[in-house]
């Protein structure tokens, strides 16, 4: 028997998906989390399909890049990220009364927002995570990412706002 290093066990997910919305969410517990939608494709990727994800954003870094992209998310752009989520569960919930879906019970897939490995805001690269953090697991040093080399000018004014994560992050 293999003794763990850890004192978490995790079960993790890795992947692609868009970012759609970025909120905050009450645990029952009253703590405010930041949290982000996250329509995770899967499948050949000309005909990709997608999982939705509700993540609570538990990661430092991941926190401070999905932070960085809410302008671009509330401008409708598309944000692309590459994650590893852990932890994911399913919740019931019903609608509030505010929402199209009024009344309606649903169920949702949760998971932990981990960590970032690049971000793309309409097409454009803004983030790449330090290739040494990626290896060894390391967030903290994948805070110095930086812009592709080759990246076109971003399109929106939205995108340039997330530009600047590689050199405030």
């Amino acid at each position: 028997m293999t003794t763990l290093n850890s004192k978490y066990c995790n079960l993790l997910t890795t992947g692609e998906g868009l970012v759609v919305d970025i909120h905050t969410e009450r645990t029952r517990w009253g703590q405010s989390l930041l949290a982000c939608h996250i329509k995770a494709l899967h499948g050949l990727r000309d005909k990709a399909e997608y999982l939705d994800y509700d993540a609570r954003v538990v990661g430092k870094q991941a926190e401070r890049l999905i932070r960085k992209a809410q302008n671009a998310v509330n401008a409708g752009c598309d944000v692309l990220i590459a994650f590893k989520a852990g932890v994911r569960w399913l919740s019931i919930i019903k609608y509030d009364d505010d929402h199209p879906r009024a009344g309606e019970i649903d169920i949702v897939q949760k998971a932990r927002l981990l960590f970032v490995h690049w971000m793309d805001v309409d097409g454009v690269r803004v983030y790449t995570a330090e290739a040494s953090a990626v290896r060894d697991g390391n967030a903290e040093d994948a805070l110095t990412g930086n812009d592709s080399s080759d990246a076109a000018t971003p399109k929106p004014a939205a995108a340039a706002d997330v530009t600047a994560l590689a050199a405030s992050a």
